[in-house]
């Protein structure tokens, strides 16, 4: 708390005015005091409560209606881009500012999520010489969660429960759902944070 007139001047005037009364029992302008000194002690709890309500509303806000939003779109675009520079390297060519561009998002992706990023050689189909190709796959490093296998992307997204509890679900590539519970990143702590 940082305000000089906060919570914590009004426990401490609330308990001076306690200290009075005790001194001056059935005295009613002491009461009175007492009453007025508590009235706003519950005043300034509600109020701070309030300003907390409104906080976790807006950060719920932002969780679903930017980061969730954001990240799905960076898993989206990476899933475009590994689609171009496959068929690029099937024809040969390295398609290098595609990768760049591919390499920027995957890092903005791990501001979000503990991700573990490998690629593996696929095999080209029909290609008489048994040439192969990376491809990528990104999981969350924490509960092995597919987010890009190749050319197929996940998703996560934001529940509510009746108490107020918020659950990430990541729905892999793989068609699998997984919890967001444990890992690192802007979307876990944010989740710690409402939770």
């Amino acid at each position: 708390e940082v305000d000089k007139n906060g919570l914590q001047n009004y426990i401490s005037d609330l308990s001076t005015m306690l200290q009075k009364l005790s001194d001056n029992v059935g005295n009613q302008e002491f009461d009175s005091i007492v009453k007025s000194s508590a009235g706003v002690l519950v005043q300034t709890i509600n109020q701070y409560a309030n300003q907390l309500e409104t906080v976790k509303n807006q950060t719920a806000y932002d969780l679903e209606h930017v980061d969730l939003v954001q990240v799905n779109d960076i898993l989206k675009n990476i899933e475009t881009l590994n689609k171009s520079i496959k068929t690029n390297n099937i024809y040969g060519d390295p398609a290098l500012e595609l990768v760049d561009q591919r390499n920027v998002l995957l890092d903005e992706l791990a501001s979000f999520i503990d991700i573990d990023v490998k690629t593996v050689k696929q095999p080209i189909p029909g290609d008489p010489n048994g040439k192969t190709v990376d491809v990528l796959k990104v999981t969350q490093k924490s509960s092995d969660a597919v987010l890009i296998d190749d050319n197929k992307s996940g998703s996560i997204s934001m529940e509510e429960d009746g108490d107020g509890k918020i659950t990430l679900t990541i729905m892999g590539a793989d068609k699998e759902e997984t919890i967001l519970e444990t890992g690192t990143g802007i979307l876990k702590s944010t989740l710690d944070m409402l939770n």
